[in-house]
């Protein structure tokens, strides 16, 4: 893995890892958070190469129209798991992203050693960092 690789991966963790209980964020919007909006597919692929026994709440993060992406038993253990938290589908198995999505308060920067320090501000793709 290269030190981009890595980078990206951390940066992934970092984001996925501050999202509330409750809450949900899409792919794209944690590569917005990353500085790289067109990398939302990258976000999926991290995501998806975590472990059984990660403590990474992945099950947080869905696709854009609040529908889960993965396939299959993970996907009705993503939802059990967001439901677990009081997230509600609606009649086409979606979350109410207008309600419950997270767009980066309170993140954590890699230089803080975990704690939140500065507050993105997103309007449309941009990411403005305030603090």
């Amino acid at each position: 893995m290269t030190d981009d690789q890595s980078e990206f991966r951390e940066g992934v963790l970092r984001i996925v890892r501050s999202i509330p209980s409750g809450r949900v964020s899409t792919y794209g919007d944690v590569a917005t958070l990353l500085g790289i909006p067109r990398a939302a597919r990258g976000v999926g692929f991290v995501l998806g190469s975590l472990g059984d026994d990660s403590e990474i709440p992945w099950w947080r993060v869905v696709n854009r129209h609040g529908s889960i992406s993965i396939r299959h038993m993970g996907a009705r253990i993503q939802r059990m798991l967001l439901e677990r938290e009081g997230v509600e589908f609606d009649e086409l198995d979606r979350v109410q992203l207008e309600n419950l999505r997270w767009k980066g308060e309170q993140i954590p920067s890699p230089e803080s050693g975990g704690s939140p320090s500065r507050t993105p501000l997103i309007h449309d793709s941009t990411t403005f960092w305030a603090g």
